[in-house]
């Protein structure tokens, strides 16, 4: 479905952007996408995306390779 009618931008495309880059914040796809940036009526979409995403724990760490491994690992 279309979220933003100015850009064109659906919804899968904005659940793609915040589950792979770990987006929690609007202008993090304001900058990514375009999102939010004339007119405006898609904010209120955006962010019930946004919520919804981060209830469902869909949203990716930002940098996996961070995580530490247990001492053991590649032993």
């Amino acid at each position: 479905m279309y979220v933003c009618l100015c850009k064109g931008i659906t919804d899968t495309q904005i659940k793609a952007a915040i589950t792979e880059n770990g987006f929690t914040k609007l202008s993090q796809l304001n900058k990514e996408l375009g999102i939010c940036g004339q007119c405006g009526k898609c904010a209120k979409e955006t962010k019930r995306i946004m919520k919804e995403c981060q209830n469902s724990h869909e949203i990716l760490l930002p940098w996996p390779e961070m995580i530490l491994k247990p001492a053991y690992a590649g032993i």
